[in-house]
């Protein structure tokens, strides 16, 4: 997987023209609450994904008439330039010269995004634990977000069935056995990458536990009466159990961070053994709600290109990093 060297930014948020330098390992970039510490790491994901994660709305990350960020990746030895335009209401993402899709961009340069907002919503509401899984599992299986994006077509075309239907008829049955063989790929994938995962965690005594809708009785009967789809892979949700106890119940802010860096950290090893390679974390306000020594066991301990933003300049136990000030 690509390493990330350079990032040129043009227009984008509070930076008219900023570029900024970076290394293999551990760079950290620190500021004061409004300095741009946010939206570096948001250009990259950017870049990544053709989205923001603060935003829908592109004209508002826009300072001035149009936007351009580039970005240097080298890759077993060869350069490799990401541009991503956005001029006149229209998006582009090109590597080299060439337009890509963002299939194609996640698999030579993958990125996870998380803050400590992201990583509360995971423990608290299903539809984060969701996105995390599947964010997860898009970088391990090259098919997952194409199999994603299929399922969603055929729930939202689905959806508008139940909205219409008056009768139980042949249209019902064909989209529940689409929708169902679809939501199979997605369901092996999860169960796959989690139990993969859970045999790393449960050194530290945790477990990830995924929860999916059961078979419903007379579901057609109360999908035509909610007029949505009340069963499959868009309702599962994850949870992570340390010592049997799930910890959306009994764990505490820094207790849920750590484990959920443990879970990250099992994940980046499964992806080097998969895919030869660690992806990009991206890890904001990472000084919050862990204590000195946590703090120094995952700055040391994650073994991939990591992007760290600190509020506070506080970096006496940090060894060979690169520093970076906005």
């Amino acid at each position: 997987m690509a390493i990330i060297e350079r990032v040129f930014l043009k227009n984008f948020r509070i930076f008219e023209e900023r570029e900024f330098f970076l290394k293999s390992g551990i760079n950290i970039i620190y500021g004061q609450n409004g300095s741009g510490k946010t939206s570096f790491l948001e250009s990259i994901y950017l870049m990544n994904y053709g989205k923001s994660f603060r935003t829908k709305n592109i004209k508002e990350i826009l300072n001035g008439s149009d936007l351009y960020i580039e970005g240097e990746i080298r890759d077993n030895g060869f350069s490799d330039i990401i541009k991503f335009y956005y001029d006149k209401e229209k998006k582009s993402i090109l590597l080299g010269d060439k337009k890509v899709k963002i299939s194609d961009m996640i698999k030579k340069f993958f990125s996870l995004y998380l803050n400590s907002d992201k990583i509360h919503r995971f423990f608290n509401e299903r539809k984060e634990s969701r996105k995390i899984i599947d964010i997860l599992c898009s970088g391990i299986y090259p098919l997952y977000l194409k199999e994603l994006l299929k399922y969603n077509r055929i729930l939202r075309n689905r959806n508008r069935l139940l909205k219409s239907i008056v009768r139980e008829d042949f249209n019902y049955k064909s989209w529940t056995d689409n929708l169902n063989n679809q939501g199979n790929l997605i369901k092996e994938k999860r169960y796959k990458l989690i139990k993969e995962m859970n045999s790393i965690l449960s050194r530290s005594n945790l477990e990830i536990r995924l929860f999916m809708v059961k078979d419903i009785e007379n579901l057609f009967i109360k999908e035509k009466r909610y007029k949505r789809t009340l069963q499959g892979p868009h309702l599962d949700f994850i949870r992570i159990f340390k010592n049997g106890k799930d910890l959306s119940i009994f764990g505490s802010t820094g207790l849920n961070k750590i484990a959920f860096f443990d879970m990250i950290d099992g994940y980046l090893k499964i992806y080097k053994e998969k895919r030869g390679s660690t992806p990009l974390l991206l890890l904001d306000d990472f000084d919050s709600d862990l204590d000195y020594n946590n703090l120094k066991k995952y700055i040391y301990g994650f073994e991939t290109q990591t992007i760290l933003s600190f509020v506070n300049k506080e970096f006496d136990f940090i060894g060979d990093v690169n520093i970076m000030e906005v």
